[in-house]
């Protein structure tokens, strides 16, 4: 039960901050001159960007007991046949390695789930989306909706491929 407890304290703590970060961040890049559609979008490829850093370096970090999800990712293919590749390791005690699991449950809960759900928001950039399609601005619209998906998935591929070399020992 405190595990959920301490998880679902780091979700709060990491929301608060990744919050914090895009409304200072929007703030900044709208002062900058940067309309409302550039600056979402930016915030939210850097969030996609983090989330694959924080991802990579979770999994090939903490996953030690075989469990690991990298080993279905294309970028990751290079590190699969290291020897330190987590598939399982008989010799980890059980203590480590229930300490390392609620390390990665508390981790992913704070970074992944806490600041970078706080941080990209989906919901503000839905809003957007219904506006310039409401507003018949079809070439935002497509910019928009379009651009910050396929922008996303390779801010994403991309924070995994540039995390690769902190993880390899």
């Amino acid at each position: 039960m405190w595990h959920q407890l301490i998880c679902l304290f780091a979700v709060a703590v990491g929301g608060g901050l990744g919050g914090l970060v895009r409304w200072g961040s929007m703030y900044v890049l709208q002062n900058l001159g940067f309309s409302e559609m550039v600056a979402l979008m930016a915030i939210n490829i850097a969030g996609c960007f983090f989330i694959g850093i924080a991802f990579l370096w979770l999994e090939c970090s903490l996953r030690r007991d075989g469990s690991s999800r990298l080993s279905q990712i294309s970028v990751t293919a290079k590190l699969i046949n290291r020897d330190w590749w987590p598939k399982g390791d008989p010799t980890l005690p059980l203590a480590l390695s229930t300490r390392l699991e609620m390390m990665y449950r508390v981790l992913a809960a704070l970074l992944i789930t806490g600041f970078c759900g706080g941080l990209t928001t989906f919901s503000t950039y839905s809003l957007l989306t219904a506006r310039f399609a409401s507003n018949h601005d079809w070439s935002s619209w497509g910019i928009h909706l379009l651009g910050t998906a396929v922008l996303g998935y390779l801010a994403v591929w991309l924070g995994m491929l540039c995390a690769r070399p902190f993880v390899l020992r």
